[in-house]
């Protein structure tokens, strides 16, 4: 199940990122609901990465994690 682009491997994503990825891929599971998570978990994204374009992907990723989940 890919939430991030083919051509990338999931290294290159900033170990905190992929640790909440992981997080929230785990309430999505318990049935979270899904705007409860996406706004929680980049709280925290912003919490770490400020400045930086990191909440941006993160916001990406969990709602395609949130759509492939929820639907499966």
């Amino acid at each position: 199940m890919k939430s991030i682009k083919e051509d990338w491997a999931i290294e290159r994503i900033d170990p905190t990122l992929r640790a909440i990825f992981r997080a929230a891929a785990a309430e999505f599971l318990i049935k979270t609901p899904p705007k409860v998570v996406i706004s929680e978990f980049l709280e925290i994204a912003k919490s770490f990465f400020p400045n930086g374009k990191e909440c941006k992907l993160a916001n990406g990723v969990l709602d395609k994690l949130a759509t492939k989940i929820l639907s499966a």
